[in-house]
């Protein structure tokens, strides 16, 4: 089970500990980083307790017992222990495009190019974050859906620049550890989940501020509506096989 290659993650957040365990799961060994050395100290603690959870309710992934999948995380004082010689990095850091740039400076200055670099921003598209790495063909986005652990789909998004290998290594990785990657072409602006999300939120705030459904009203719908639904088909699958198929379906949509 355990393996010997390493993943360095750095931020020790919720998402930070999500991807951390997610990870470990599989038996890499995994090495945590963040700034604040007390909060790698609580993060550590929390995995624990996590993982011991998730063992009593049986929803823990991978073969190994939670103790034994404690044991591939390990806290690091310096980012250089945390980066090098990992074979995947993923950053977990605010989401503030000039902190995580600076973060992925740093992270450039101790990588080979053998090392693939992943942020979990959830909007900023990864050109922004790596034109000026001196390894950005080894840069790309792994968007994680916030409960990670319990959300598999992950949006994995390239720069201009970032290489094909890099990409198809990303979707492996992701599908190791028991993610649902979802592979864009190229990058978009919000990328797809929050673009479809932000869709959604909008025709929900038209629908109660013109007075044609209350609050409750939108939330029932989706709850009781849609989430039976969208739990196992997707839209497009669900308009492919409605009535008259996708058909009628331009017919149908209101602006």
């Amino acid at each position: 089970m355990p393996r010997d290659e390493k993943i360095g993650i750095v931020g020790s957040g919720f998402i930070g500990r999500s991807w951390a365990m997610l990870f470990a799961g599989v038996g890499y060994q995994v090495y945590m980083y963040d700034n604040k050395p007390k909060q790698v100290t609580g993060a550590l603690e929390d995995i624990l307790q996590q993982l011991k959870d998730l063992e009593t309710s049986g929803l823990l992934r991978g073969t190994a017992s939670a103790e034994e999948q404690y044991k591939y995380i390990k806290g690091v004082a310096s980012l250089k222990e945390c980066v090098t010689g990992a074979k995947f990095i993923q950053e977990a850091v605010f989401e503030d495009a000039e902190v995580k740039k600076e973060v992925f400076k740093q992270i450039d200055e101790l990588v080979d190019s053998k090392t693939i670099i992943s942020s979990s921003t959830s909007c900023i598209v990864p050109s922004i974050l790596s034109a000026d790495l001196t390894h950005r063909a080894n840069f790309i986005v792994s968007h994680p859906v916030n409960p990670p652990y319990y959300v598999p789909m992950v949006e994995v998004v390239p720069a201009p620049w970032t290489s094909k290998d890099v990409v198809a290594q990303t979707k492996a990785i992701m599908i190791e550890i028991g993610q649902a990657p979802v592979m864009f072409a190229k990058e978009q602006p919000g990328f797809g989940a929050n673009r479809i999300q932000y869709a959604i939120l909008n025709e929900c705030k038209r629908l109660v501020e013109n007075g044609v459904l209350s609050a409750e009203g939108v939330d029932i719908m989706m709850k009781d509506g849609f989430a039976y639904r969208y739990a196992w088909m997707g839209p497009l699958e669900t308009a492919a096989l409605n009535a008259n198929g996708t058909v009628r379906m331009s017919s149908c949509f209101i602006v």
